[in-house]
């Protein structure tokens, strides 16, 4: 029998899951507390001892607490999911789940307009509305991501920590929450593929449409058309393919020496994850080594690139003749290839402010003997470092 939540395509919604987290926590949804003669609904979520211990478990915290009242909110002033408990004792405390299943932490403005981590600007949030409750943080994500504030505040946990947590207490009360029993084993099977997926060998044989660049509509013909391998098809009919792309990015980086992997950002670009790392700020351009579909990229663009259509900034990136210079020296040097921004904009028809040198390692860079992958990165940086040398400003 089908699975209710796959059925349905949620795998990969991030707020269909902080939404069915944030249920099986609020009383709202005990029947226990409401009424007793549908105490036994499938409908129903857990009572509240057991909720108690679920929060505490999943927050890692012990001795485990047992709360009187438990009420949630989502999407609370962006935050993912919100947490309120009240003990016996009338001691009230905040927890802050911030949900990472698709994408990855990035910046984002704080009240000042600022750019800031997502996981700092919760804090300063939790700080001004809750300034006298303990608080609680967790960054929860399918690889165990760590939070990139600088306070220490946030444990990290992940969605097999979850399932784990969720199928012990289902096993210690069976035939009892239907409803969760069906989102435990949603859970299940994105963490099983997921592991399948990152510990395959020949990866281009076995998820060749999961790494490949293509459109929806084109993999929803090949699905048809029986043509996905049994490997990839919960992936794609889930539509999981960026999110298992962007574990694997993060597993192959983990590699780095010296280590990137906490302040490396990833992101995606027409169904495609890539990640990004910041090496320097110049001006008001980012020097940045970026990753994608099997390109290297070392990059220099305006801070505001993406809503930049300012001619002047244009110009000063491309009619800058040590950055042309430099840019053309390295290529001829290091067989990389100089690359100009192809998106326009809309009032002037010219190239955004941004120029690159490329270096493609190959569309089966996941499988590559030769470890490219690592080896074109290293020479990424060595290229980097000469441009931060180089070009000291952009007038």
């Amino acid at each position: 029998m089908i699975n209710f939540f796959n059925a349905i395509g949620v795998a990969d919604m991030e707020k269909v899951h902080s939404a069915m987290i944030a249920w099986i926590l609020d009383d709202r949804n005990d029947q226990m507390l409401h009424s007793t003669s549908s105490a036994n609904s499938q409908f129903t979520t857990f009572s509240l001892p057991i909720r108690s211990e679920f929060l505490c478990e999943l927050f890692q915290v012990k001795p485990i607490k047992q709360f009187k009242s438990i009420q949630t909110q989502i999407e609370w002033n962006d935050i993912d999911i919100l947490v309120e408990t009240e003990d016996r004792n009338g001691n009230k405390e905040i927890w802050v789940i911030e949900n990472k299943l698709k994408s990855l932490e990035h910046q984002s403005k704080n009240n000042n307009g600022s750019f800031v981590w997502q996981t700092n600007k919760y804090e300063d949030i939790i700080v001004q509305n809750f300034p006298h409750q303990v608080a609680h943080y967790l960054l929860l994500s399918l690889g165990g991501d760590k939070a990139k504030s600088a306070s220490r505040h946030w444990l990290s946990s992940t969605y097999e920590s979850l399932y784990a947590i969720i199928k012990n207490h289902l096993r210690n009360n069976p035939n009892t929450y239907s409803i969760i029993d069906e989102y435990a084993r949603t859970i299940e099977m994105m963490t099983s593929e997921l592991g399948k997926f990152l510990g395959s060998n020949n990866l281009g044989k076995k998820y060749p449409h999961v790494l490949a660049k293509q459109k929806k509509a084109v993999k929803k013909i090949l699905q048809r058309n029986g043509q996905i391998t049994n490997q990839e098809r919960y992936i794609i009919e889930n539509g999981l393919e960026t999110i298992f792309q962007k574990q694997l990015l993060d597993k192959m980086i983990a590699c780095f020496l010296p280590p990137i992997k906490d302040v490396v950002e990833y992101d995606e670009r027409n169904g495609t994850a890539m990640f990004v790392y910041h090496v320097a700020f110049i001006s008001d351009f980012k020097l940045s080594i970026e990753f994608q579909g099997g390109t290297y990229k070392v990059v220099v663009l305006h801070n505001d690139y993406r809503n930049s259509s300012s001619y002047v900034n244009t110009n000063r990136l491309y009619n800058n003749q040590n950055v042309r210079n430099v840019f053309n020296h390295l290529a001829i040097q290091n067989g990389w290839i100089v690359a100009i921004a192809k998106n326009l904009n809309q009032q002037n028809k010219q190239p955004k402010p941004r120029i690159a040198l490329d270096k493609n390692i190959g569309k089966d860079w996941y499988d590559n003997p030769n470890n490219a992958f690592v080896t074109v990165f290293h020479e990424a940086e060595k290229i980097a470092d000469y441009i931060k040398k180089h070009i000291k400003t952009i007038p």
